[in-house]
């Protein structure tokens, strides 16, 4: 299913255009901001959203070589396990809900730990 992306002049008028219905609305610098990160970060891990100039929407990918662990332990301070996608279904997070290598995660990550945490979880 495909998204939506558009450029908006003011980061205030962000929120009007996600009301209806654009999924990801960018001011020039937020799309810059998002290409760079794109470009620096691990090839299995995108960018998703930047909201509120400090917070990440990450997506990503996890390799065979993940040990399988419960959404519960990936989280902490300044990271929130929101989903996942396993054959192509969507599960929201809920207790005991555990991720398994070739799964897409979908994490809330503090910009300045993203790196750590993904480091952290692709370890």
């Amino acid at each position: 299913m495909g998204k939506v992306i558009t450029r908006v002049s003011r980061s205030e008028t962000r929120r009007l255009f996600e009301e209806v219905g654009i999924d990801l609305p960018l001011t020039p610098r937020q799309a810059a901001v998002r290409a760079v990160l794109d470009f620096l970060g691990p090839e299995n891990v995108e960018h998703v959203s930047t909201m509120d100039e400090n917070i990440e929407l990450l997506e990503v990918e996890l390799p065979e070589s993940f040990v399988p662990r419960s959404l519960r332990g990936l989280a902490g301070p300044q990271v929130a396990p929101i989903a996942l996608e396993r054959d192509h279904r969507v599960m929201l997070y809920r207790e005991g809900l555990e991720a398994l290598p070739g799964d897409r995660l979908f994490l809330v990550v503090a910009r300045e730990v993203a790196d750590a945490v993904v480091a952290r979880i692709l370890g």
